[in-house]
């Protein structure tokens, strides 16, 4: 949509923001994104949604174990790092991008109150992760449902053949157009509803 707000929006996609949208903070949403998500919390869940899912598959497609969160620790030689796994309960402390990006994302839009003290709030930090576990538990949910499964399989399989080089041009347009026959009939408009409505200020 051209010129929704203010803004252009692109299949539910966040608008880029000018930078006179912008608050200067690293901490905090650009003013324009903020009204966007604010305006239907369906997008945020979404957004979210789309964070939690690559850690998500771990435990859905590799291993069912409670440490999934990896993070880099330190370069150990060429193109080789330590790796350190992190449970749930500590994903707040796992300083992954991904989950910088959550919990930021979760202080502006849900936690936000200038007399709390973030590092210090026990509880607040039990909300988060009780908000990310919710979330979480949609995700694979949904990564469980056989097309969706099926669909990521595939993709894998697609990726071992090519020893993981990237997919692109035709083969990538025929590739996302097997996907979206196979996942056509999955709707989650009803989970992202539910969960603007469960996860509360």
């Amino acid at each position: 949509k051209v010129n929704q707000e203010g803004f252009n929006v692109v299949q539910g996609f966040a608008p880029r923001i000018p930078i006179s949208e912008t608050y200067g903070n690293l901490e905090s949403e650009p003013k324009g994104l903020i009204n966007f998500f604010n305006s239907d919390r369906k997008r945020l869940v979404a957004s979210l949604f789309s964070k939690i899912a690559g850690y998500s598959s771990y435990q859905v497609f590799i291993k069912n174990s409670n440490f999934y969160i990896s993070s880099k620790v330190e370069k150990t030689g060429k193109k080789c790092y330590k790796i350190k796994y992190y449970n749930l309960e500590n994903a707040t402390v796992s300083n992954t991008d991904d989950f910088n990006n959550i919990f930021r994302k979760l202080d502006n839009y849900y936690f936000k109150d200038p007399q709390i003290n973030y590092i210090e709030n026990q509880y607040l930090k039990d909300k988060k992760n009780e908000t990310v576990k919710v979330l979480t538990d949609s995700v694979q949910q949904l990564m469980r449902q056989k097309a969706i499964n099926d669909s990521i399989r595939m993709v894998k399989n697609q990726l071992l053949k090519t020893e993981c080089q990237k997919i692109e041009g035709y083969r990538l347009a025929i590739l996302v157009k097997k996907v979206k026959m196979m996942i056509k009939k999955i709707d989650i408009t009803d989970i992202l509803v539910n969960l603007k409505d469960e996860i509360k200020k």
